[in-house]
């Protein structure tokens, strides 16, 4: 872990963040119960942010060192950033307050992880455990809110993204 250490007061939370960016990540057991999973499967491209969007966002991230099935983040963990999945796979899986899976979907490429709790500044709804071989970058919220502060245009594309996300928990959820 190379780099100058950064320590930075964001949404409350004291962010601690390197240069080279080693986010503390969780390993997945391996007799996780996150695979198989049970529930309802989400839309995938529910949670595939615009090129536009993304691009942006890439511009501004950084590499996150990954091993095989990392945790990103814990449904209820307070938000430190958003994920970027550039190359691979991540499940993001809701549980119950008994451990029972409600809901997951595997995001692909493209996809923006973790917005609705960076937006909002609550905890994350879901937990994130990426698969092998994939590729993620981290944007801090304030990098997060600088993008939109210098491009006002991105507004509209992460209301959409929002409401792709929104409109796919309902139909898990309903069944719709």
């Amino acid at each position: 872990m190379s780099g100058a250490r950064n320590t930075r007061q964001a949404c409350g939370i004291s962010l601690s963040i390197e240069r080279s960016l080693r986010i503390k990540v969780s390993r997945a057991p391996k007799s996780s119960s996150h695979f198989p999973l049970k529930g309802r499967l989400l839309d995938p491209q529910a949670f595939t942010a615009p090129p536009r969007l993304f691009q942006a966002l890439l511009g501004r991230s950084k590499p996150v060192r990954i091993d095989e099935q990392d945790t990103l983040f814990n449904q209820g963990d307070l938000p430190r950033g958003l994920f970027l999945l550039v190359v691979g796979e991540v499940t993001l899986q809701m549980r119950s307050d008994e451990g029972e899976s409600i809901m997951y979907f595997r995001a692909g490429p493209g996809s923006v992880l973790g917005l609705p709790a960076v937006v909002s500044q609550s905890p994350y709804t879901l937990s994130a455990i990426v698969h092998k071989g994939s590729e993620m970058r981290f944007v801090d919220r304030e990098e997060f809110d600088e993008v939109l502060r210098e491009t006002p245009s991105l507004y509209p594309l992460v209301l959409d993204l929002l409401a792709s996300e929104v409109r796919a928990a309902r139909q898990a959820a309903f069944g719709l």
